[in-house]
């Protein structure tokens, strides 16, 4: 799948090494910050609430069910079920 790195240095690094920007890729977000005031660094790498850290389990166990599909050849049921 093709798109911008949208994400750290690193999706750009390997944008570079690869040579390409065509390959699935699984992204879990950070979610809105409930406090606009809140520092966006701190909302990103600060420790989570128990219930964000719940979500962040959920969303963990998502990707890992979605990277099975795609291991196994089946990229557009895993992004049909995990998107």
């Amino acid at each position: 799948t093709q798109g911008s790195p949208g994400g750290p240095n690193g999706m750009t690094r390997s944008i570079a090494c690869l040579g390409t920007d065509e390959f699935p890729r699984i992204k879990i977000g950070t979610g809105e910050r409930t406090d606009p005031d809140e520092d966006l660094a701190e909302h990103v790498l600060g420790r989570p609430s128990k219930e964000d850290g719940k979500l962040i389990e959920n969303a963990c166990n998502d990707a890992l069910s979605a990277l099975e599909l795609m291991l196994c050849g089946d990229t557009a049921k895993a992004m049909n079920e995990y998107n």
